[in-house]
C-alpha cells in the first residue's frame, strides 16, 4: 500500500521512535510512552503511567463507570 504524502511524512517523524521510551506524558508521575505502528501510516502512542500515579487511577475511574 502506497502511503499519501502526509503519511509519509509521519512516517519519517515517527519510524525512528518504533520500540523507544520516550520520557515524560504525565505530571504527577515518572510515565514514559511508546509509539508503535498500527497500520500503514498510523502510529498509537501509550503513555505508561507509575502504579501509583492518581491521573492513571482517575482515568481508570471514569472508564469504570
Amino acid at each position: 500500500m502506497k502511503l499519501s504524502k502526509s503519511q509519509a511524512r509521519i512516517a519519517q517523524r515517527l519510524g525512528p521512535l518504533d520500540g523507544e521510551r520516550i520520557p515524560g506524558g504525565c505530571e504527577t508521575c515518572d510515565a514514559f510512552q511508546t509509539v508503535e505502528p498500527v497500520a500503514a501510516g498510523v502510529w498509537m502512542t501509550t503513555v505508561h503511567h507509575d502504579e501509583w500515579c492518581p491521573t492513571l487511577a482517575a482515568i481508570e475511574r471514569r472508564r469504570r463507570s
